[in-house]
């Protein structure tokens, strides 16, 4: 085990999100404890208390560095992307990417914690996103309102959500038949279509 000071607070707190992911990433289905955190890290339980208050503190922060890290690829994948309805559909890919390529991540992140309301770092970053996709709608429908906007952007995601969740699950994966991308490609066009020329009341009335 190392000793507690070998590394900086700061330095602790990385080697602990690097444990958690690594976890994982070897099993997506690994239950992440103290234990096991101190032991990917070389550290003793004690020393984890010593940096987060309790797991779901450091669950959050692994949130968050995960949320982070989505948001630069998401950001640098459409840097240089000119039509809005297919930077919709890149910044999906790259959700997408996120729940297939790592599947322990994402339904961590999915996951969250019982503390997540509480971390407005991460409620900035989740902002942040939607923002990248709200910006994209608005050019697609300029005689939409910012509220239906910000609807339109969250219904779109949780439907995209939904595939990466079937896509993460042996059980759906199977029934579904075809892949996510061509389900996720029909979802967001097929959504588009309505949202830039059907009736605007959906949107913002009760059912």
């Amino acid at each position: 085990m190392a000793r507690r000071n070998d590394h900086s607070r700061e330095q602790l707190r990385d080697l602990a999100i690097r444990s958690v992911l690594n976890i994982v990433d070897r099993d997506e289905n690994a239950k992440v404890t103290t234990r096991s955190v101190a032991q990917g890290m070389g550290y003793t339980v004690g020393t984890l208390y010593l940096v987060f208050r309790n797991l779901d503190d450091l669950l959050l922060q692994v949130s968050s560095e995960l949320l982070q890290r989505l948001y630069s690829d998401m950001r640098f994948a459409v840097k240089d992307e000119a039509d809005p309805q297919a930077t919709i559909f890149v910044l999906a890919m790259c959700y997408l990417a996120l729940a297939e390529q790592y599947p322990g991540r994402w339904r961590l992140l999915a996951r969250g914690s019982s503390t997540v309301g509480d971390n407005d770092e991460l409620d900035k970053v989740v902002e942040a996103i939607f923002t990248l996709v709200e910006t994209s709608l608005a050019r697609l429908a300029p005689t939409r309102n910012s509220k239906e906007i910000a609807i339109a952007a969250r219904a779109l995601w949780s439907a995209i959500h939904g595939i990466c969740v079937v896509s993460t699950s042996s059980h759906l994966h199977h029934r579904a038949y075809f892949d996510a991308k061509a389900l996720t490609r029909t979802l967001i066009y097929t959504y588009l279509s309505g949202f830039m020329f059907g009736n605007i009341e959906p949107l913002t009335q009760p059912s």
